[in-house]
């Protein structure tokens, strides 16, 4: 239970962080600034991935706010991810 309440907090903390993310490929710079939670869950994909590559990749609903809907996908894998 008490994972739980953390890892929920730590959610709402990173929900309000953006990220810059950067491209270096010469001639075609370019950075991003996302919500934190939307590279986190990239990140958790990936892992998933790298373990079996039969896992499912969780994707958000559209919404105008990236964190937002990170969020709500993040909150249905924390079983799996606590």
């Amino acid at each position: 239970m008490q994972d739980s309440i953390k890892y929920n907090r730590l959610l709402d903390l990173a929900k309000a962080q953006p990220a810059i993310l950067f491209d270096t490929e010469e001639s075609n710079e370019r950075a991003w600034l996302v919500p934190q939670l939307s590279v986190i869950l990239d990140l958790v994909n990936n892992f998933a991935y790298q373990h079996d590559p039969r896992a499912p990749i969780k994707f958000t609903a559209p919404m105008t706010d990236g964190a937002v809907a990170s969020k709500q996908v993040l909150k249905v894998m924390s079983e799996w991810l606590i």
